[in-house]
């Protein structure tokens, strides 16, 4: 069955997404390195503060990376993957509106959208058609 456009559109849009912010993530997490002149690659030397937030981020870059796999593909567990990111990027978004500092409004304006649009994608690919293209 031939893919349709909106499992395309969603699975470039998660290969885009995940390889750039694994890129971001893990570049953030080897240069974390507090201390002058020191080795990227020495682990002990670390800036953990910084760690424990890009290293989930990272994981969830490349939990995108493999819905892009999944949809493009057309395997149903790409189809719940994709669910399943896309509702923990919505929670993340709703994290930050309750309990983050963001101070400016159009900072509380993006991320409501976000928010916003990661809470109703998966409603998109609940569609009969796209179900039924993920049967095989």
């Amino acid at each position: 069955m031939k893919r349709p456009g909106l499992v395309t559109f969603n699975a470039l849009l998660n290969l885009f997404f995940g390889v750039l912010f694994t890129i971001i993530n893990l570049y953030l997490i080897t240069a974390s390195n507090p201390h002058e002149g020191g080795s990227m690659l020495e682990v002990s030397q670390w800036d953990w503060d910084v760690i424990k937030w890009n290293l989930p981020l990272a994981a969830l870059s490349v939990g995108s990376i493999f819905v892009f796999i999944g949809l493009w593909r057309l395997r149903p567990w790409g189809r719940t993957l994709f669910n399943i990111v896309n509702i923990v990027l919505g929670l993340a978004m709703l994290y930050l509106i309750i309990w983050g500092e963001l101070e400016t409004t159009a900072a509380k304006v993006v991320t409501v959208v976000l928010g916003l649009i990661f809470f109703t994608a998966p409603l998109g690919m609940g569609r009969p058609e796209i179900k039924e293209a993920f049967k095989g």
